[in-house]
């Protein structure tokens, strides 16, 4: 019977995701990745983007690999609603951090199309970011230059 609940207790875990979202400002981001002890990639998405979702799955289906390797996600949504966000960063379990962006991000980043995907190093500046749907193998390919 223990084994049972203690069973349960871990599948039931394993289903937790991190669903808060808040906004977040160019000065905000600049000071997450330089605190990152490695590359960050961080993906510029959107609730109706069809190829955001295929891109995020591939971050999602491969988050261990990136996290073995020091890397950090980061997902920032354009979209308005935060409540909507919200609800589907938890129906698609999504294991990474996820923000709204701010008009600020918007401009200082010239983010005018989704996805767009961003590769940060350790200090903080950007080695690479590239428009349109990224594989597994385009992201590692980004992270390797």
């Amino acid at each position: 019977m223990k084994k049972s609940i203690f069973l349960f207790i871990i599948f039931l875990a394993a289903g937790l995701v991190n669903a808060e979202v808040s906004n977040i400002t160019y000065k905000k981001l600049k000071k997450e990745v330089a605190g990152h002890n490695g590359k960050t990639v961080v993906v510029f998405w959107a609730t109706y983007c069809p190829y955001c979702l295929k891109e995020l799955k591939a971050v999602k289906n491969n988050y261990k690999y990136f996290t073995d390797n020091g890397v950090k996600i980061i997902g920032i949504a354009i979209d308005k609603s935060e409540e909507t966000v919200r609800v589907f960063t938890e129906k698609n379990k999504f294991p990474f951090k996820t923000y709204l962006i701010t008009d600020s991000l918007k401009e200082k980043m010239n983010i005018r199309m989704v996805p767009i995907t961003a590769v940060f190093d350790k200090k903080g500046r950007m080695d690479d970011i590239s428009p349109g749907c990224k594989t597994f193998q385009d992201l590692k390919t980004m992270l390797s230059e």
